[in-house]
């Protein structure tokens, strides 16, 4: 005897959440954090810095003479080092006052155009920063204050964190790209 019943197909439920994420991703956020972690070290060490300043200038009564020229320099390596991770984790600064009230299918696509040209500009600042660290570093750029402190290794770091900042805006833009296409496919509702 065969059995004639019907059973129920088995459906597969689509885990609800973010999509799982791409190599290049996944790559932004290492090379992000590693950049983020020398900024945390550098942001620290100035710290320090500036303790060991302040101990000095109360023994002996005065401080270092290169205090003040070397957090000059340091602070644009905290800065530039850390804003692709500022920008993957949502600390960054975001005004979605006008976006998020467009209707979704518009929404991405003034995302799409405005990660893209915000791409394309970081992507000309890293070339020029580039150039400008490369000069630095062939010339030995001094910092000329109380201290002689070479300008090159913080120079470098400006292209080398907004290389990685112009990576992250391009992998938004491409996101949002998919989602003015998935808008696009569901009629553009909310």
């Amino acid at each position: 005897m065969t059995d004639t019943t019907t059973r129920p197909a088995v459906v597969q439920a689509t885990p609800v959440g973010p999509a799982p994420e791409g190599a290049l991703v996944r790559a932004l956020r290492g090379a992000s954090l590693v950049l983020a972690a020398v900024a945390g070290v550098l942001a620290l060490g100035l710290m320090l810095l500036a303790v060991a300043d302040i101990v000095r200038r109360e023994v002996t009564g005065s401080g270092f003479r290169f205090t003040i020229d070397v957090t000059e320099i340091v602070l644009v390596a905290v800065v530039f080092a850390g804003m692709a991770s500022a920008r993957l984790s949502g600390s960054h600064v975001a005004t979605p006052v006008l976006t998020d009230r467009l209707p979704a299918r518009v929404r991405e696509l003034v995302r799409t155009v405005s990660f893209g040209l915000a791409t394309l500009f970081v992507v000309w600042m890293t070339y020029e920063t580039l150039r400008a660290g490369i000069h630095s570093y062939q010339v030995h750029e001094m910092r000329f204050g109380l201290a002689h402190t070479p300008l090159w290794p913080a120079k470098m770091t400006i292209p080398l964190g907004l290389a990685a900042f112009a990576l992250v805006l391009l992998a938004d833009a491409v996101a949002a790209w998919g989602r003015f296409r998935s808008a696009a496919t569901a009629g553009g509702r909310r």
